[in-house]
């Protein structure tokens, strides 16, 4: 991380007076910055590439989201004609296109959540969806990915989990050296029996509010798990995985249709662990029950399907 940052200053630095519309430049500058948690820097940076690549777009920003926000329903009364921002005059960059249009205004997004301004926040996913909608020129299979995930996050009570689940289905979470990757399980792990502790609690009674605030707390406990069960897969440290999976079980049934794609990742990861520790009848029961999970976001079917054709050839092998 350290070097492609240093690589990054470089060489916009060399560019000198064109630094200013090296987009790809500065989206990975923005991105090293977001995965560092420095919300403001990444922020400036990813806003002024938003108004670089979509000056039409937020020309009509605050009408077209408040139009989508009518039609569907959002369950928080948000006036986003009210909303205060100050977008910076960016020169447009009428020759390069950033071909992810969907990530970048997602990211804008997790910046606010995660700077606790919740209406911006909202503003910027709700964005992100008009933008894959109607005025995308790149459409790509990573694009509709990320803009089904805005989608489901549009309706979930809880965003604390957007950034994290942003870095894993963005692909980012791989690139990771292990010493991040501890900082993220450590944060993930507290987090996580907070949520446990919540759920189980036998005081509460059930009223449309608490479930509510129940599912979005189930939502968040899941995407803890996952995330938490790939970073240690990531760094060879499968028995942990197949422990935090085992703790997780009696916490899925919970889960409704919404979190379908979290549960079809989870199963992925637990069977990838067992298979790395010998246990191929187990793992192979795993990567068919994520193989189950249809119409997922970023289905991941073809690499269950690929460990599963392992497991079968190691089974056929001689002893």
């Amino acid at each position: 991380m350290d070097d492609s940052y240093f690589m990054i200053k470089t060489a916009l630095k060399q560019l000198k007076e064109n630094a200013e519309t090296a987009m790809y430049f500065k989206y990975e500058l923005g991105l090293h910055y977001f995965i560092g948690n420095d919300w403001t820097t990444a922020l400036d940076i990813f806003k002024s590439l938003a108004v670089q690549s979509l000056p039409k777009f937020l020309a009509n920003q605050k009408s077209e989201v408040q139009s989508l926000a009518k039609t569907i329903r959002l369950a928080l009364p948000i006036n986003f004609m009210a909303v205060d921002e100050k977008i910076d005059s960016v020169a447009e960059d009428k020759v390069c296109i950033i071909p992810c249009p969907v990530q970048l205004l997602t990211k804008v997004a997790c910046c606010y959540f995660n700077m606790n301004q919740h209406n911006l926040g909202m503003k910027w996913l709700i964005s992100a969806v008009i933008v894959h909608k109607k005025y995308s020129n790149f459409q790509s299979k990573s694009e509709e990915e990320i803009y089904q995930l805005a989608t489901k996050y549009i309706s979930r009570s809880s965003m604390k989990m957007l950034n994290y689940e942003c870095i894993y289905f963005m692909r980012h979470l791989q690139k990771l050296p292990d010493q991040k990757l501890d900082v993220i399980i450590n944060e993930l792990e507290k987090y996580r029996q907070e949520l446990a502790e919540e759920i189980l609690e036998p005081s509460k009674k059930l009223n449309m509010s608490l479930i509510s605030k129940e599912m979005g707390d189930i939502g968040d406990y899941l995407s803890c798990t996952l995330i938490i069960m790939a970073s240690n897969c990531l760094m060879g440290e499968t028995l942990e995985v197949i422990r935090v999976y085992e703790n997780s079980k009696k916490y899925l049934w919970k889960a409704g249709e919404n979190y379908s794609y979290l549960l079809h990742h989870i199963d992925y990861w637990m069977g990838k662990a067992l298979m790395e520790e010998g246990k191929f009848s187990q793992a192979k029961e795993m990567l068919k029950s994520s193989l189950k999970r249809k119409k997922c976001v970023m289905n991941i079917s073809h690499k269950a399907k690929m460990l599963i054709s392992e497991i079968d050839a190691k089974k056929e092998m001689p002893r």
